[in-house]
């Protein structure tokens, strides 16, 4: 209906998403070449201004200070597991995705009456844990294979 009764504000939104696409094209084609400078910029330069617009990007927010202490205690704790050579991305993705992980898990024991039965019996969700048995596993062995292997 959105054509059919206003046409002129479709194709006004789509020549608007054609335009910001073109201008965007230019000015990453012109702004590239001096990003990649960056790289070059002193690590002790370029700190300060992130943690600011890290600390304003966390208080805009909700206009709370606990958004803010919440976005310290995690720097903290990315740059305790970064000392310790533990890898950032993994924590950072099962962050992300757990509450969407619980949500769908909570839906799915309120459909079979809170039977985890059908994790094991449904082919999906099974071939699902299978893979990730099989991760566990191998990184286990993996690792366990690379501490008892002679030091060259």
């Amino acid at each position: 209906m959105l054509f059919s009764q206003n046409a002129f504000i479709a194709y006004t939104v789509i020549g608007g998403t054609l335009v910001a696409n073109l201008v965007m094209l230019v000015v990453m084609r012109v702004a590239t070449p001096m990003l990649a400078k960056l790289m070059y910029v002193n690590k002790a330069w370029l700190l300060p201004p992130i943690v600011v617009f890290c600390v304003i990007g966390a208080f805009s927010v909700s206009s709370r200070y606990f958004d803010v202490g919440v976005m310290l205690v995690f720097a903290l704790i990315g740059f305790l597991m970064n000392r310790a050579r533990i890898p950032t991305g993994p924590f950072i993705i099962a962050y992300i995705l757990t509450p969407m992980a619980e949500e769908n898990l909570r839906s799915g024991l309120v459909i079979y009456d809170g039977s985890f039965l059908p994790l094991l019996t449904r082919p999906v969700p099974a071939v699902f844990l299978a893979i990730a048995a099989v991760s566990i596993v191998w990184a286990l062995t993996s690792e366990a294979k690379a501490r008892t292997a002679p030091a060259p």
